[in-house]
């Protein structure tokens, strides 16, 4: 019903970023308001759409309108939009759309906003609330910032604002469909924002595209975006559908399967959104033990290259140490020298603070590949009598041991665990982001100590061990010893 190609192409890339505008797909439109009208029998809708672009959602939600086996008598749509230059777009668009609504008898009204949502809160509730908000950190001084802050702990991002004031906008049987960044379903930054909303809101199904390109393809968005569809607490829901696709061109064959709440939530408190879709982790959120409680300890590299480009050198000289990068790091182990610039830092007094002393160490990306069987990537870093301390940049994290000397095999087996597929699906499911910080690094379930050494010195003896079957093997004996044995009478 409008062209979304031409608008695109009108569009900067600049005025992209700062309004943070990317533009529905319609395929992925139908498919949020497919799903969302499920059920829905009123004589009346009153309908908000926050920040409506080219009216891709506005076209897909009217056609469900219509399609509706009771077609509702009335219906209201409450459009806003900030970019001024969509603002002609979108009156030809609900032009044409006043007359389909004419000829199916459904009377029908349109009042397009040309203002800022998060500063201009409509009036009154709504029956179904549906968008694709834009999404980009904002200042915590922001004016949105400060009329949100009620759902703001650390760096706050404007499309959690969008979802946090939407949900106080529904009906009390109210839908709300949002496509957004799967970040904000774990972090501590998000915290405030999911006690929010579930506070308000019963979730129903969520839709994740794996493929973090695919969504928005002409505008190269390497986010993991996903669906959200709820409801308002007017009913208590057991289970939520969970489905997934690579993009949109396979929609109409995505997988889907029914989740228990108890399985989506696994941290109450923080209300951190567990999304399970492949059955590699097997009993591994069963583990209690963590880094902590086995006495390790997780921090991420202290070397930030601007701000110690002074002591940071491309050759080595009579004071010089090792200084570590991602590109050292492979599952295969640790690279270094590459004969590269930059693989050096001086040890003085004054850069002291950001070196590590010599030991036995696990470092570990803290940014994650797009293939999601090698979602974590972590290598053993063995004691080197060649060097006393050590330099790891700020995009690696490193595991050593707070008491206790990290020995040699427990560096290889925690690395080898932590390589392993059961702990990748581990943290696919519960991370929403791309990076892997050091508070998702310490929530990670472990087996103890000794098994973690036992895994070590079998990997040093075999080096071609298959550590996925290894450590199916161990979960299983695990659970065995946690059965009660039986009695027989």
């Amino acid at each position: 019903m409008h062209d979304q190609k031409n608008i695109n192409s009108k569009n900067t890339k600049i005025s992209k970023k700062q309004l943070g505008q990317f533009m529905t797909p319609n395929l992925i439109a139908n498919f949020m308001a497919k799903q969302l009208f499920q059920g829905v029998q009123k004589k009346t809708l009153r309908i908000l759409e926050p920040s409506a672009g080219l009216g891709s959602l506005v076209s897909a939600v009217f056609e469900q309108v219509i399609s509706l086996h009771q077609q509702p008598e009335r219906v209201e749509f409450v459009i806003y939009e900030i970019d001024t230059t969509l603002i002609p777009k979108l009156v030809s668009l609900t032009n044409k759309l006043r007359k389909q609504a004419k000829a199916h008898d459904i009377a029908i009204s349109f009042s397009i906003r040309n203002k800022d949502f998060l500063l201009h809160s409509p009036e009154g509730k709504f029956d179904i609330i549906i968008a694709n908000p834009p999404f980009f950190k904002l200042k915590k001084d922001d004016p949105r910032s400060l009329a949100h802050r009620y759902v703001i702990h650390g760096q706050p991002n404007i499309y959690g604002l969008f979802m946090a004031s939407c949900a106080n906008l529904l009906k009390d049987d109210g839908r709300y469909c949002f496509l957004t960044p799967r970040s904000w379903t774990s972090g501590t930054y998000f915290t405030e924002l999911r006690n929010f909303l579930f506070k308000l809101l019963q979730l129903e199904a969520i839709h994740l595209f794996q493929d973090r390109e695919s969504t928005f393809k002409k505008d190269k968005i390497q986010q993991e975006m996903m669906i959200t569809w709820a409801k308002a607490q007017a009913h208590v829901q057991e289970d939520v559908m969970l489905s997934s696709s690579d993009g949109e061109t396979n929609l109409n064959s995505y997988s889907g399967k029914l989740v228990s709440l108890s399985n989506i939530f696994t941290n109450k408190p923080c209300k951190l959104i567990n999304l399970p879709f492949t059955a590699h982790q097997n009993g591994i959120d069963k583990l209690n033990d963590s880094l902590l409680s086995i006495g390790f300890n997780v921090s991420t590299g202290k070397v930030v290259p601007f701000r110690a480009i002074k002591w940071i050198k491309n050759r080595k000289s009579k004071n010089t140490v090792p200084l570590l990068w991602m590109s050292h790091l492979s599952r295969n182990g640790i690279s270094w020298p590459l004969k590269v610039n930059r693989e050096y830092i001086i040890d003085l007094k004054e850069s002291e603070k950001l070196l590590i002393p010599k030991g036995n160490y696990v470092l570990i990306r803290r940014f994650s590949p797009r293939d999601q069987e090698n979602w974590i990537t972590a290598s053993p870093l063995l004691m080197n009598d060649s060097f006393t301390k050590i330099g790891i940049e700020n995009h690696l994290n490193y595991i050593y041991s707070v008491s206790n000397p990290l020995t040699k095999e427990e560096a290889i087996g925690l690395a080898a665990y932590i390589n392993s597929k059961q702990v990748s699906a581990y943290f696919s499911s519960r991370i929403g982001h791309t990076q892997i910080n050091a508070a998702d690094l310490k929530t990670l379930p472990l087996l103890s100590r000794f098994k973690i050494g036992e895994i070590g010195r079998m990997k040093t003896i075999n080096p071609q061990l298959d550590i996925n079957d290894l450590i199916q093997s161990l979960m299983i004996d695990l659970q065995n010893v946690e059965k009660p044995a039986s009695i027989k009478v």
